[in-house]
Formats: structure tokens, sequence, C-alpha cells
């Protein structure tokens, strides 16, 4: 839907056919909650980095790696009324 030469805009018409997807709050507190144990493993793994501890920056990066893309899929699953919840 971009249009325009040099500065790309979005007329009125145009924003009035945008779909957007209206997530129920359940799901939303389940994405919450999954982002923030995503966090956790995340912030362990930087710890782990400054204080030069390899093994649980490597396990730690890792598990939020895997976290973060099985969040992406199932948030995209519910946007496509694949599944009901994450």
């Amino acid at each position: 839907m971009k249009n325009g030469v040099g500065t790309e805009n979005l007329n009125t018409k145009e924003a009035l056919e945008l779909r957007l997807p209206i997530i129920p709050i359940s799901v939303q507190v389940s994405i919450e909650r999954k982002y923030k144990q995503l966090m956790e493993a995340f912030n362990t793994a930087m710890k782990g980095k400054i204080e030069d501890q390899e093994a649980q920056y490597k396990k730690n990066i890792t598990k939020a790696e895997s976290m973060l893309r099985d969040l992406i899929s199932s948030t995209e699953a519910v946007i496509r009324g694949e599944r009901d919840d994450i």
C-alpha cells in the first residue's frame, strides 16, 4: 500500500481499508507472560556474557532465541486464525 515518491504516505482511504487483527486480552496476557520468560533467559545470558561464563551465556541465549521463535510462530498462528491461544 506504499505510494508516493521520496516520502511515502498513506491516505485516509487506504488507512480505512487496513485490516487489523483484534487479539483477545487473554491471548495478549499469554504473549506478555511468555515474552517475560524469554527475557529472563536473555538477561541471564547477558549476565553470563558480562561475567565471562561462556557456558551460561550459550545455554541461555539459545533458550531465549528458541523461545522467541516459538512466540512469534504461535502469535502468527493466532492472527491467521489457526490457534485460539499461545
